[in-house]
């Protein structure tokens, strides 16, 4: 009984591990390049760019959700130029690819560690 608590409790922080990654992870933040958009919006005022300044720091802090967000109320400016338009629809569809693989990745974890867990449970 004690094994498989402790297997039990092994398998649930790995999943945690595994899902802590989808949102946080900073080698997964220094992939995104984000100075073609900082140098896009440089020259626009700090209210028109406060969107995009919170998407760039999600995105550096690894909170992909949340720069999706900021990135979708920043395309919804209708201030912006062509170039800017199109730089916020670069960045956001780089961020959802991120994301994506993020949750594929923990996803897999999880199936690993219910295997594992069928394997040390006999079941």
């Amino acid at each position: 009984m004690k094994k498989l608590i402790l297997t039990l409790t092994t398998v649930a922080g790995l999943a945690m591990l595994g899902l802590a990654g989808c949102s946080k992870s900073g080698s997964d933040a220094e992939v995104i390049d984000t100075s073609k958009l900082q140098s896009t919006f440089s020259a626009v005022a700090a209210v028109d760019k406060a969107e995009v300044e919170k998407a760039i720091g999600a995105i550096k802090s690894g909170d992909f959700a949340s720069a999706v967000t900021s990135l979708k109320q920043a395309a919804a400016n209708v201030k912006l130029t062509p170039e800017q338009q199109q730089a916020i629809k670069d960045m956001l569809a780089q961020v959802q690819a991120r994301l994506g693989a993020a949750a594929t990745d923990a996803a897999d974890k999880a199936k690993t560690a219910a295997g594992d867990l069928q394997k040390a449970t006999g079941k």
